[in-house]
């Protein structure tokens, strides 16, 4: 089972890339959702809007896909 995945995913890794990218986006997205939606609704003034799914996906998204080089001499 493990050399089979090896050899797909030496075959075609970005398709393994994207789905496991999608699968992040999605667990991590429902933590950041359940969480924030919690301690935005104990708080009176409500400045994020956390009832969407897509709103916590969009955020790991952005995380995930934005980065700073930091010290990177070429």
């Amino acid at each position: 089972m493990i050399f089979a995945f090896k050899a797909t995913h030496k075959e075609s890794p970005f398709f393994y890339l994207i789905v496991f990218f999608v699968m992040i986006c999605l667990v991590f997205g429902l933590a950041v959702r359940n969480f924030e939606l919690y301690y935005w609704e104990t708080q009176k003034v409500v400045n994020q809007d956390w009832t969407f799914i897509w709103n916590a996906m969009w955020c790991i998204f952005v995380t995930l896909t934005t980065g700073m080089m930091k010290n990177k001499k070429l």
